[in-house]
């Protein structure tokens, strides 16, 4: 069987193609498994196999056999001479040879050549070429290429989102990816997943590569050329020294890429060693891979897999815990910007502590400030389940610890803002009740049990009004009143507050801009929506790329916005984005005219013996024919005539009446308005006649 077609590879081949025109030694680097070999046998020219070459003699006879000159006395002088007429070499599994060598075959010849390794050569006529591991799509296109030819019909819709996943836990490694498609007849891709969480074992594994060198990167016909991942990788383990396999150990606790100060901090080595110059030599050896203007480092987890697997528990126990110390200190002080970006290492922190079966009251106390930290980005980022589960169990240890109050009611107001966002608003019903209890134990007025009231009122339909009036100024409070404000239809209220927004950090003006572009009256201008667009992607806001997209023109807005918002598991989002995309073909609101009920897309609602809300829906029917808005005292009279109240009392009575409606069913259509309360004036009412 033929091997699949090259799949994301055309940009490099281009690159490589240049590059072999101008530069006499080109070198293909790249971790095993990323598909060096298969890339590097698309180029034409001499392909020379040196997987099982160890030595220089060895190094010229492989080249005299390429080139068909074999049983000469001196087949590098054969080899030479015969290379005269030859486009290009392409020396391939080259990580056994001595660069001495290779640096002697260059003085001797102005042929371009390619030579795939694991490690530079060191050379300082060599250029090198990093080969990156396929991107998601990439490498989920490849995995349906195996899985169609190992079971006959390629993926699912269903089995997507998993297949996803898996190619992410695989590092979009071409080898692995393959390996995994070989169980796909006996295992769905969900079924991998799972297995692949825990352990790598449910990869197939094999004798191993023949001798003590590597093998290639690709197939050749069906068969694998490396017997599995982990013989792969045993040959560049064996191939380190003592420093370098302690230092990579280390690095196996974190998660997502660090940097140089990271690792200085967390992995320890000899005195006479430097943790930079390690560093550099394992990025040499193709195994941490730099992305990003700062450098960023990252160790595939597939490497990180096999390495943990060989390494002292007692090491990786106190890297962990130099890596909580750290992180936790520097999420704390960090920016909105740099703790999206250490977000991986700062769940792993948490992850980890919470993975004991009884966490130290320091380490419960840490994990749960480094979760308020990232609530900001948590929030935005999703998904909210992962976030809420976390969240509880650090929340009950740091109350078994005796964690101070105010951290407590920091994370109970927290959880319940997430519960409210996932739908579940008894939860969260629960968790605001606790938030209340412990502040007024503490005497404390934050702020933080306020917001979660806010948010909790607006998702349930209610009036915010009792828990708005004890937030402060601070940016982050004024976009919840801009929510309140545009929830009860203020436009100019909602657009002044999404002002005062502004001021606050990345992730606040971010939200502030979105809100202000939903309530414009006009659509937002192509550049300006592209932009916020780029904005919430670099951020990582899925809620804000939600209601974006929804701003969007084309068939693909709505799946797109919907698609997100079911990312980040936000259910209030979710009603926000069908609400959205009805309003452009409004159902109408069918009306009583006596304001005995009302009903909307089939579903009634009876109001049966509630004079007073009875009362107030007539009067609120009749005065949407004349855009009248009425004002409390109005409803008051139509709810409960004739009766005598104080001013006070009366529009406590009001409000929650107008609430009560709300939470009935009328939450988008009954506004507060300059001068009182109204049906929305632009929303399709039809009043049926009543006997």
């Amino acid at each position: 069987m033929s091997a699949p077609p090259l799949i994301g590879r055309s940009r490099a081949r281009l690159e490589l193609e240049r590059r072999l025109v101008s530069t006499t030694l080109v070198t293909l680097l790249g971790p095993p498994g990323v598909g060096k070999s298969r890339l590097a046998a698309t180029l034409d020219g001499v392909h020379v196999a040196l997987a099982d070459v160890r030595d220089t003699p060895g190094f010229w006879d492989a080249i005299a056999s390429a080139l068909s000159v074999e049983g000469s006395d001196d087949p590098k002088s054969a080899s030479l001479g015969a290379l005269l007429g030859a486009e290009r070499l392409i020396l391939d599994d080259a990580d056994a040879v001595a660069p001495d060598a290779i640096d002697e075959l260059t003085r001797h010849t102005s042929l371009p050549i390619l030579v795939t390794r694991r490690e530079r050569l060191g050379l300082d006529v060599e250029h090198l070429f990093e080969l990156e591991p396929l991107d998601e799509d990439e490498a989920v296109a490849l995995f349906a290429t195996w899985l169609e030819r190992r079971r006959g019909h390629g993926p699912t819709d269903p089995e997507l989102p998993w297949i996803r996943e898996l190619v992410g836990l695989l590092d979009g490694l071409p080898l692995a990816l393959e390996l995994a498609a070989t169980r796909s007849r006996v295992l769905a891709p969900r079924a991998l997943v799972h297995r692949l969480r825990e352990s790598l074992a449910v990869l197939p594994r094999g004798d191993g590569p023949r001798g003590d060198g590597p093998r290639g990167d690709g197939l050749r016909g069906d068969g694998l050329r490396h017997a599995s991942l982990d013989a792969a990788y045993e040959w560049t383990w064996r191939s380190l020294g003592p420093d370098e396999q302690l230092v990579l150990a280390q690095l196996t606790v974190f998660e997502g890429g660090f940097d140089v100060e990271a690792a200085e901090a967390v992995a320890r080595v000899g005195p006479t060693t430097s943790i930079l110059d390690v560093l550099e030599r394992l990025r040499d050896r193709s195994l941490l891979r730099a992305h990003g203007a700062e450098l960023r480092l990252v160790l595939l987890r597939t490497l990180a897999h096999f390495v943990r697997a060989r390494s002292d528990a007692r090491v990786l126990e106190e890297a962990a815990s130099r890596h909580a110390d750290y992180y936790a200190d520097l999420v704390a002080r960090a920016s909105v910007e740099r703790r999206a970006i250490e977000l991986p290492n700062v769940l792993a922190m948490v992850d980890r502590m919470q993975a004991r079966r009884v966490p130290e009251s320091h380490d419960a106390e840490r994990g749960l400030r480094a979760l308020l930290a990232l609530a900001p980005t948590l929030l935005v980022r999703g998904p909210l389940g992962a976030f809420a589960d976390r969240l509880a169990p650090a929340l009950a240890a740091s109350a078994r610890s005796g964690a101070e109050l105010g951290l407590r009611i920091r994370a109970a107001a927290m959880r319940a803002r997430v519960l409210t966002r996932m739908g579940d608003l008894e939860g969260a019903s629960e968790d605001l009740s606790h938030a209340r209890l412990l502040a007024a134990k503490a005497g404390d007025s934050s702020g933080e049990v306020a917001r979660a009231g806010v948010e909790l009122a607006l998702a349930r339909g209610d009036d915010p009004h009792q828990w708005l009036v004890a937030l402060d100024d601070r940016p982050e409070h004024a976009l919840l009143l801009a929510r309140a404000a545009a929830r009860r239809g203020d436009r100019d209220e909602a657009l002044a507050a999404c002002a005062r927004a502004q001021r606050g950090d990345r992730l606040t003006r971010l939200s502030a801009r979105v809100l202000a572009a939903t309530l414009a009256d006009s659509p937002t201008v192509e550049g300006e929506l592209a932009e916020l667009i780029a904005e919430a992607e670099t951020l990582g806001d899925l809620a804000a790329q939600a209601r974006l997209h929804l701003l969007r023109d084309g068939d693909d807005a709505l799946p797109t916005a919907t698609r997100l918002a079911t990312l980040h598991g936000d259910a209030t989002l979710r009603t926000e984005l069908e609400v959205r995309a009805n309003a452009a073909a409004p159902i109408p609101l069918r009306v009583a005219a006596d304001g005995s009920g009302f009903e909307r897309g089939g579903a009634r609602v009876e109001l049966g013996t509630r004079r007073a809300l009875r009362g107030m829906l007539a009067r609120l029917v009749a005065a949407h024919a004349t855009r009248e808005v009425l004002a409390w005292d109005a409803l008051l009279e139509a709810g409960w005539p004739g009766e005598r109240v104080r001013a006070e009392a009366g529009m406590q009575r009001v409000r929650v009446a107008i609430s009560t409606l709300r939470k009935l069913g009328l939450a988008e259509d009954l506004r507060t308005l300059d001068g009182g309360y109204a049906l929305d004036p632009a929303g399709p009412i039809e009043v049926l006649r009543t006997r």
